[in-house]
């Protein structure tokens, strides 16, 4: 078995686009106005409080911003191929 080395040349290349997700992280609340609620502190009992940790869509589209895709535009742009893989 033999292997050949071939060498193409950047300029005879096809570069197709790439996926360009960007999704930020949330702005968090300044500590000045975190302390101005902590006249709030103990209105709540959290040993009874249920919590929700997490919620998402899932069907055949994917995800609700995949299924948006697909909704709006009948198919999916790059963005939407990469977060379904």
């Amino acid at each position: 078995m033999s292997c050949e080395r071939v060498e193409i040349s950047l300029s005879r290349m096809n570069f197709k686009a790439r996926a360009n997700i960007e999704i930020g992280f949330p702005d968090l609340p300044s500590t000045a106005y975190l302390e101005s609620l902590s006249h709030l502190k103990g209105m709540v009992d959290l040993e009874r409080v249920v919590v929700i940790t997490g919620f998402a869509e899932l069907g055949p589209y994917g995800n609700s911003r995949t299924r948006w895709e697909m909704e709006a535009h009948g198919k999916f742009s790059l963005e939407g191929c990469v977060e379904l893989a």
